[in-house]
């Protein structure tokens, strides 16, 4: 395992951060609410998001690392795992060192015979990205070509240096008119090497303008799962008006504490299906909190319960986002005023990284960006 499963503990190990400061955010708020809050109710809450960050740090990591030894070794520019391109490697290869040499972007092939255990070539060829790591340090300019001959797919993954280049649009168009036609003849050399010669065309800055949108998705530039950015961004936008309320209702503090779950809820949705099971832990332990919160309130405040259920659920959901809130504190016969003893603590957390590079590898880091296709 050695190098690569630390390298790939050290990619997830972010992502597990920003959960575990996103559970910390929310113990913080409510032991910032706890003169409404009972102590049990708090003590259960704190037990559930440790137990989730235990879960998050140790569970994803110890599977990650499994995982590990699935992926190839970075050997060469050209890595021909799938053994396909028996008389233009070399070329391939002495082409990508060539412009290396002229430009300094790292551009790496990678051909497979199976994508093993991971669930799309868009996970399998991130994983590859950030294991490899091609192109420069702190310029991210570095380029990936990977094609599963088994799954029969391909896809093009670009650094965050490269967007303006080797753009989604550009990754499609390649897939889509250069590569895929010359796949679905079975001339698999042929379509590597023309689609390395379009990738560097374009990294180059000597490609024409790409078509228009509308006439650039086909379906081999056609992302498996299109909704699932807008359900990542629908998810942060939520708690985002949490923390607006907050914001008017409950200070910074509670704002501060939206935000860390907003960010841990993107970060963990950006994953594989870990993500999604943390993002639905984050979803109903906050609304769990919430409803004890408001329902102290209810007796605190004296406020009138709806006979609906319906209503109730609505006065839960305004009450929590800031449209609704509570009437202000009775004074006491003895003329003093309740009193709200408030706590608010810090976690201050630190992360490792370990870069695990080869030989030839750069440091550079994926932007995300990139097509996939199929013949």
């Amino acid at each position: 395992m050695g190098r690569k499963g630390g390298a790939m503990a050290a990619a997830a190990r972010p992502r597990h951060c920003a959960v575990v400061a996103a559970c910390t955010g929310l113990v913080l708020l409510e032991h910032h609410r706890r003169t409404i809050m009972r102590q049990t109710t708090l003590r259960r809450s704190l037990w559930l998001c440790t137990l989730y960050c235990l879960l998050c740090l140790f569970c994803p990591d110890a599977a990650v690392a499994k995982a590990a030894p699935a992926l190839p070794v970075l050997q060469a520019h050209m890595n021909d795992y799938a053994h396909v391109l028996p008389a233009r490697g070399t070329a391939i290869e002495a082409q990508l060192k060539a412009f290396e040499a002229q430009t300094g972007h790292q551009v790496y092939v990678l051909t497979v015979d199976s994508l093993g255990d991971e669930p799309s070539i868009e996970a399998y060829a991130l994983a590859v990205f950030e294991h490899w790591q091609p192109g420069r340090k702190g310029r991210d300019d570095g380029a990936l070509l990977v094609v599963a001959t088994g799954e029969r797919k391909m896809r093009i993954e670009s650094g965050y240096g490269l967007e303006d280049r080797l753009t989604d649009l550009e990754s499609a168009r390649i897939i889509r008119e250069v590569m895929a036609p010359r796949f679905q003849q079975g001339d698999m050399e042929g379509g590597v090497a023309d689609g390395v010669n379009a990738m560097l065309t374009v990294i180059a800055g000597k490609a024409p303008a790409s078509e228009p949108a509308s006439a650039s998705q086909g379906s081999a530039g056609k992302p498996e799962n299109p909704g699932a950015k807008w359900v990542v961004l629908g998810l942060a936008g939520f708690f985002l008006l949490f923390g607006l309320g907050m914001l008017l209702f409950a200070g910074v503090f509670g704002l501060l504490a939206s935000v860390a779950v907003a960010a841990g809820v993107v970060m963990a949705t950006s994953g594989d299906w870990r993500g999604w099971l943390g993002a639905v832990a984050l979803v109903l332990v906050w609304l769990w909190l919430r409803w004890r919160l408001v329902a102290a309130n209810v007796r605190k405040y004296h406020l009138p319960k709806a006979r609906s259920k319906t209503l109730a659920w609505l006065k839960v959901l305004l009450f929590s986002i800031g449209f609704a809130r509570g009437g202000p504190q009775r004074k006491r016969k003895g003329g003093n005023r309740d009193r709200d003893d408030s706590s608010s603590g810090s976690n201050n957390g630190s992360s490792d990284s370990s870069d695990s590079n080869s030989s030839t590898s750069g440091g550079g880091r994926s932007g995300g960006g990139g097509a996939s296709g199929s013949w």
